[in-house]
């Protein structure tokens, strides 16, 4: 269930001048970065079956936003542990510990973490393509309900922009192809995520 497509908090990245089309969804809350749809007459409640069209397993563990660019669903995710530290909990009170679950083990690390970006048919769920990307650097620790992969993606619509809690961002065309890569974690600043 962890590698399911699913939507999370994640850091919002702003793409300026951006034409999409009304059912596009280029960029963490939105294509006016309001969580307010242009389209009409959604479903108003989902459950594991109520409404959904597809459910699709990632390569790796992540809570990023899924982006919707043209006929494609794209996210990002890790494999691999990272670093973990105990942060506020999400239940108070009577509620403490419903829906604490960590995404990783905590405490634990692991010395192959690799970040994915991955695209989905928006119609069917088929994976499209994956990019690959070795983590290098320091890994960070975050939060025990996030990883190093948890910023969402973000498209104009002819490219794809991910970057990750190393520091490290990446270019893609629609087709899955790398177009750039940079890593400011080296190349600026050490980079924390926090």
């Amino acid at each position: 269930m962890m590698r399911a497509l699913r939507f999370g908090l994640a850091l919002a990245m702003v793409v300026v001048g951006v034409t999409v089309s009304a059912a596009d969804w280029p960029q963490w809350r939105g294509p006016h970065g309001s969580g307010i749809a242009d389209d009409r007459d959604l479903p108003q409640n989902w459950s594991a079956t109520e409404n959904v069209a597809w459910k699709a397993k990632l390569g790796g563990v992540g809570v990023s936003s899924p982006i919707v660019s043209g006929n494609a669903v794209i996210v990002t995710s890790q494999i691999g542990i990272g670093l973990s530290r105990q942060g506020p909990r999400l239940g108070q009170g009577d509620a403490a510990g419903i829906g604490d679950r960590s995404i990783a083990s905590a405490g634990s690390s692991s010395d192959n973490v690799v970040f994915l970006v991955e695209a989905f048919d928006r119609a069917t769920g088929r994976q499209l393509w994956q990019h690959r990307m070795d983590a290098v650097g320091p890994l960070e620790p975050v939060h025990d309900k996030h990883n190093l992969a948890s910023p969402s993606p973000v498209t104009d619509g002819q490219l794809v922009y991910a970057w990750f809690g190393t520091g490290q961002i990446v270019a893609l065309d629609m087709s899955g192809k790398v177009v750039w890569e940079r890593h400011i974690g080296q190349q600026i600043s050490p980079f924390d995520i926090n």
